[in-house]
Formats: C-alpha cells, sequence, structure tokens
C-alpha cells in the first residue's frame, strides 16, 4: 500500500487516514499486524455509523380527526360527561324541583317522579335521558331546561369544558387533517438489522478483508467500482436507488453524511428517506498514523493534544455543523410545527379540576336545599288535633272597619256576579253582601 511505503521508507512522519481505513477495533484495515505497527493520535473527525431506510407517502387514516386528542384525553372527557349525568340524577334525588317537569317527555317525567320519590327502578332510563342531555349539551345542542340552581352551577361546569375543548380541538383539527402522512420501510431496530440487506460505501468489502458490517446483517450489497466508495455521488446514486426500488432494507454509511445527504444533496430527501436514531454501530473517525516507535512517539504525543485543544474550540464546532447541515432537520424544512403535538390529559388538567370544582358546588348547593327543606318541615308547629267539620266554610280574614271598596253594585255586576273577592260560595252579589256576610261568619 502506499501508506506503506511513506511511513516505512521515512517519505512522511505521519499519514491522514479516513474512516474507511480504520477498523472497528482500532486498528488499521488492509493488512495483518498493522494495529500493532502503526500509532494513531486523537482523532481529528469522529462520528458513527447510521443508517437511511425508505419512506413512502400513504393517504391519512379514517379516523385522522381524533388525532388532536390523545386516547387518554378522549376517555377522560367521556368520563367527566358520564359523571355531569349521574350528578344530573343526584341533583333531582336530593334537591327535586318540579318546574322541571314541564320540560320533560312523558316518559322522562315518569323516570324523574318515580327518582324523586325514591323508587330507583326507573334509574336505566334516568341515566340514558340525562347522559342524552349532557352529551347534547357538549356538541352544542343543548335542549334541555336546567330549571334548579344546582342544575344550572352543573351546566355552568359543562359549558366551561366545551368552550376549552372545542377551542383547542379545533385549532389543531386543520393541522393533523392536512399533515402528510407517510410510510416508513425497513429496520428500525439493531435486532430488526441482523436480517435486513444493507447498502454501504463507507464499509464495503475489500480484497484484503471483508466488511465490518458483516456480523450485524444479513446481506451486504456495494458498488461495483471502486471509485464509488467512500460516499462518493455515484456511490451515494447507486445506494439510493437500490433503497427506493426495494433491493435492499436499509443504507448505512457514516450518519452525518447521511443526514447531510438528505437535507441538503437529495432533492425530496426528506419525502423519500428517513433516518434510523435507533441504529448506531462502529465508531467512525479518522486519525493521523504514526509507525509505532520510540521517535515517532513524542511527535504523536504533541499532534493529539494538538488536535485534542482544536477539537473543543466553539469554531471548530460550528464548522461541523456548517458543513454537515446538523441544525437542520426535515421537520424545519417541511414548514412543520409542534401544532401537530396531541393534546395529553396533563396538558388539560387545570380545565378538569376547575370544572370538576364547579360540580362539587352543585352538589353542595344541593345538598344545602335539602337541609334546608328538612328543616323547615322540622321548624314547623304541629296541626291542632281539634276534629272539624268539612262543611264549615273557613273564616273570611276581614273586618268591617278594614274594607275601603266603592259603594256601588256595578263593581259586583262587571265581574259577573263573583264580588270583589273573586268567590261566589257565599252568594255575594254586590261589595255591599260582604259585610253581611262577615257578619253572620
Amino acid at each position: 500500500m502506499e501508506l506503506d511505503f511513506l511511513l516505512y521508507y521515512g517519505q512522511a512522519d505521519g499519514t491522514y487516514v479516513s474512516p474507511s481505513w480504520v477498523g472497528d477495533d482500532g486498528t488499521a484495515k488492509g493488512g495483518q499486524g498493522k494495529g500493532t505497527e502503526f500509532s494513531f493520535t486523537h482523532p481529528l473527525y469522529s462520528s458513527a455509523f447510521s443508517g437511511l431506510v425508505k419512506k413512502e407517502r400513504t393517504s391519512s387514516g379514517a379516523f385522522n380527526f381524533f388525532n388532536p386528542f390523545t386516547f387518554q384525553l378522549w376517555c377522560a372527557i367521556v368520563a367527566f360527561l358520564f359523571g355531569v349525568a349521574l350528578l344530573l340524577i343526584l341533583i333531582w334525588v336530593v334537591a327535586p324541583h318540579d318546574q322541571a317537569k314541564e320540560f320533560m317527555s312523558p316518559d322522562e317525567k315518569a323516570a324523574h317522579s318515580r327518582i324523586t320519590a325514591g323508587d330507583f327502578r326507573s334509574l336505566p332510563s334516568a341515566v340514558f335521558h340525562s347522559t342524552y342531555h349532557t352529551v347534547a349539551g357538549f356538541l352544542q345542542a343543548d335542549d334541555f331546561e336546567w330549571v334548579s340552581t344546582p342544575e344550572r352551577i352543573l351546566r355552568v361546569a359543562l359549558l366551561f369544558m366545551v368552550l376549552i375543548t372545542t377551542a383547542t380541538y379545533t385549532a389543531n383539527l386543520v393541522a393533523f387533517l392536512t399533515e402528510p402522512a407517510y410510510k416508513v420501510h425497513g429496520p428500525k431496530t439493531m435486532m430488526e438489522l441482523q436480517s435486513a440487506t444493507v447498502c454501504t460505501t463507507f464499509l464495503a468489502d475489500t480484497p484484503g478483508a471483508a466488511s465490518p458490517l458483516r456480523p450485524y446483517v444479513s446481506a451486504l450489497v456495494q458498488p461495483s467500482d471502486p471509485f464509488c466508495f467512500f460516499f462518493t455521488e455515484c456511490g451515494q446514486k447507486f445506494c439510493a436507488e437500490k433503497l427506493q426500488s426495494g433491493e435492499v432494507d436499509i443504507w448505512i454509511d457514516d450518519k452525518n453524511f447521511l443526514h447531510r445527504f438528505i437535507v441538503k444533496t437529495e432533492e425530496r430527501g426528506c419525502e423519500r428517506f428517513e433516518e434510523t436514531p435507533n441504529i448506531r454501530l462502529l465508531d467512525s473517525y479518522s486519525t493521523i498514523v504514526f509507525l509505532a516507535n520510540w521517535a515517532n512517539w513524542p511527535l504523536a504525543a504533541s499532534m493529539s493534544e494538538a488536535l485534542l485543544y482544536y477539537e473543543k474550540q466553539p469554531l471548530t464546532m460550528q464548522r461541523k455543523v456548517n458543513s454537515f447541515f446538523l441544525d437542520t432537520t426535515c421537520e424545519a424544512l417541511a414548514g412543520e410545527s409542534t401544532g401537530t403535538v396531541r393534546i395529553k390529559v396533563t396538558d388539560m388538567r387545570g380545565l378538569f379540576y376547575i370544572c370538576g370544582a364547579m360540580c362539587g358546588c352543585a352538589l353542595l348547593y344541593a345538598a344545602f336545599l335539602r337541609l334546608c327543606l328538612v328543616w323547615s318541615k322540622w321548624a314547623q308547629p304541629a296541626d291542632d288535633d281539634t276534629p272539624k267539620d268539612n262543611n264549615t266554610p273557613p273564616l273570611l280574614p276581614m273586618k268591617r272597619r278594614s274594607l275601603d271598596w266603592p259603594a256601588d253594585d256595578a263593581l259586583g255586576q262587571e265581574r259577573n256576579g263573583r264580588g270583589y273577592m273573586g268567590n261566589n260560595q257565599y252568594g255575594i252579589e254586590s261589595t255591599n253582601d260582604i259585610y253581611n256576610v262577615s257578619d253572620e261568619l
């Protein structure tokens, strides 16, 4: 090899070698015993080998409109609606309100009457009706009259939940419906790599040594022309075509070179290929090689110290980022943002806290009304036990001197003979007759 000639005959003190020349165990490739004959400096460039897999665009799923919220959040919303429906029934039991029956269907009236009377045989029907009205309210099609104060507090909690969830869902829905869907082929993990067919330009078989990828893959494909090795233009074209045609499952080379290929070199690379961050093997590095003898060790040590200092400089790091476009991602090129991130339960926990507190207030207020009703019945004085004649008309709470009505008979005639009190059970024909009846009583 030319490297052997330069170092053995003293024409060069050290020689820079590429990542393909240095094996995965840190020894030189291309000959026997090279690892014991050469000394390596600190790496001038270091990376790792990773892969690209095929990606193709597909149609969106039939239920893609559920994607703005996670499955756990949808379950939490359904549980909240069912809880509101049960609280509505509980309020009917604790603090019944007869006026609510005026806005119910006949089946609902029957179920409401039985529930408020303590007969729970119609509980399934009541649960169905309350759940229906709750879901209808959540869908902004509320046709239920929330009559009592506890019911209205419960309705405020439901409407607040509707306001926040509707605004959040609507804001994310368009982004998810317009987001392109892709199907990714090929291996995703090191375990799947063992049964995959791989294309490579850096780690190809050479006449002197087999590729270090052989123990990790099922089959290896490489360019037939040696000039296409080491990620040259023809090598890139070769592996890209093999991957798109499906002849290979994954393309493995230096991960920085692959990243630059899809974000800069290849047109629509992000739509056709995807990186595999979970597949990483065979650390790649470029270094300077010296003959392993006493005369070269001080030079090798000084060179390593200089390379280590150079590697840690901010300018060096920035040059690496600029050379391989490490600050550019496929998401940024596609104009995608975090707006397509699905909303989780933890993101909306404050909403559930507030609505839950409102539901608790509604239940407490219903219990307060129940206590007031019980207290009013307990504090009411007992009725007189003296038997009364049902035929005896009740006493009129009026006296002659307290009446100041017009002394004419026209008033009684205008009211069809009912008298001013609207009651003709005493035969009142005019205002004067009222006095006579009062004296008789």
